[in-house]
């Protein structure tokens, strides 16, 4: 019992460590995005100082929207694969943990009640009580004598 116990606080904490993996990931990805706009918007007013060519600051717009919606395009597919993931992963160990911590249970707190009900039905199984469309304690049946 012990055992199994400790199998299910183990799975649990390794589902939580992946869980915080996942979310550190996501937040450093976040970070780095944003990092790397703010270069991009240094680097568009550098130019404008430098060179006041219209040209070269209508290219310069078209590139920053056209890397604005890669990245965001990047991102919402990240986000969706993450959220996909999640969705599987939850469903799966919900269920199982559900399961154990509930088999768990019964074993701890009704035992023997368990066993009384297995051995009883066993033997009322072998005795053909146990039978479809039997009664439990069945009347006499009557006959048109008396």
């Amino acid at each position: 019992m012990m055992m199994m116990m400790m199998m299910v606080v183990v799975m649990m904490m390794m589902i939580m460590m992946m869980m915080m993996m996942i979310m550190m990931m996501v937040v450093v990805m976040m970070m780095l995005l944003l990092l790397l706009l703010l270069l991009l918007l240094l680097m568009m007013v550098v130019v404008m100082m430098n060179m006041m060519m219209m040209m070269m600051m209508m290219m310069m717009m078209m590139m920053m929207m056209m890397m604005m919606m890669m990245m965001m395009m990047m991102m919402m597919m990240m986000m969706m694969m993450m959220m996909m993931m999640m969705m599987l992963m939850s469903k799966r160990w919900t269920t199982t943990t559900e399961t154990m911590s509930v088999t768990k249970f019964n074993f701890i707190s009704n035992r023997n009640v368990a066993i009384l009900s297995i051995s009883e039905k066993t033997i009322a199984g072998r005795c053909g009580l146990f039978k479809e469309g039997v009664d439990q304690n069945p009347r006499p049946i009557r006959t048109g004598k008396d």
